[in-house]
């Protein structure tokens, strides 16, 4: 009987609504969050808008030195990534670039990635592969696929594949229990490569 009666009371305490005593003695509302507003369109002052980590090779496939670096609040398009080594006539690079999307209260909701690996010799990058992933996921967001996944290779230095350009854009869902899908979300990077070993690249959306 006394276990019937205490989940009547949790039950009948879930439908009363919130309420506060303001400062001239009334009863006011708690207005809760809005549900559609769970992820926030812009990245909040001070953090990340993204960052990259770097992979070198050598020619044998021996892993030379990794580097981190992040993309500071507030530039979001062009970086140019700093050189972890002297540029070289021939070389392998792997490149993992990503954007950071927060929630409201300004935590981490997930990252979009980029993966390219790419390899140079003679002037011209002369091996590619491009993927793309998902990380840190706060378990309210859903990948949906591509939105963009455009490749080419572009005249750089007096050569047709000198250079090569990848984008790699996310239809991403954000979900919410009992309220269910509430926005969408279309996060991308973007990445330049160049056949002396350079590489640039923009996060956005």
């Amino acid at each position: 009987m006394k276990i019937r009666v205490l989940v009547l009371a949790c039950l009948m305490t879930l439908m009363v609504p919130m309420t506060a005593v303001a400062a001239n003695g009334k009863k006011a509302s708690l207005a809760l969050p809005d549900p559609s507003q769970v992820t926030a369109a812009e990245t909040p002052a001070g953090q990340a808008e993204g960052g990259m980590t770097v992979t070198l090779f050598s020619p044998a496939g021996t892993v030379l030195r990794v580097e981190t670096t992040k993309l500071p609040y507030g530039v979001g398009a062009g970086v140019v990534a700093p050189g972890i080594a002297p540029m070289s006539a021939s070389g392998c690079l792997n490149v993992d670039a990503w954007r950071n999307k927060y929630t409201l209260l300004g935590f981490l909701a997930y990252r979009w990635h980029q993966t390219k690996y790419f390899c140079w010799s003679s002037g011209a990058v002369n091996s590619v592969t491009v993927g793309s992933y998902v990380s840190d996921n706060d378990g309210t967001n859903y990948y949906r696929g591509l939105l963009s996944d455009d490749n080419w290779y572009f005249s750089w230095n007096g050569n047709s594949h000198g250079g090569h350009y990848s984008i790699r854009q996310a239809i991403m869902e954000n979900c919410v229990p009992v309220f269910g899908c509430l926005s969408t979300s279309n996060p991308y990077v973007k990445i330049w490569a160049h056949a002396d070993g350079n590489y640039s690249y923009e996060a956005g959306g």
